[in-house]
């Protein structure tokens, strides 16, 4: 999991669940990359003394021969 470009965790399970501490008000890039999946990228607006949950699905790469 990257925040504006900045590696901020990893998970080893696609179901599980993150919470990222102490993230001030502002807009956010996040980026979740995984192998075998296309890259998630989405801006996210976190607002002060609010949780902001993201529901991502990644889309797995399939090969076309």
């Amino acid at each position: 999991i990257f925040v504006n470009g900045t590696y901020v965790a990893t998970t080893s399970s696609v179901s599980q669940t993150i919470t990222l501490e102490e993230m001030k008000e502002g807009l956010y890039e996040v980026t979740l990359t995984n192998d075998g999946y296309r890259t998630w990228v989405e801006e996210i607006q976190v607002y002060a003394g609010e949780a902001t949950p993201i529901d991502v699905r990644m889309d797995k790469i399939t090969m076309v021969y």
